[in-house]
């Protein structure tokens, strides 16, 4: 069974599934190690600011008013011609 670990617990908690939950802002590396290997991957944590667009949600795409918005625009105009 694979043994996780975390370097700041003041950072990153993580439990015995490898399920990494981010606790407060800074450095922390996470450790997976079994079968006579180990893996570690630094992470840096930051707090998002408000109405920072990388927290907004992706609207979806509009239709298009076409016909048969599930054909391509290549195959439409080609219709049309």
């Amino acid at each position: 069974m694979p043994r996780w670990s975390s370097t700041n617990l003041a950072v990153i908690v993580i439990d015995s599934t490898g399920k990494a939950t981010a606790v407060g802002e800074g450095n922390a590396s996470i450790e997976v190690s079994g079968h006579g290997q180990r893996v570690t991957r630094s992470i840096q944590v930051t707090q998002r600011q408000q109405g920072d667009p990388s927290t907004r949600k992706q609207m979806p795409k509009k239709l298009s008013d076409s016909k048969n918005p599930c054909k391509s625009n290549r195959a439409q105009a080609d219709e049309k011609t």
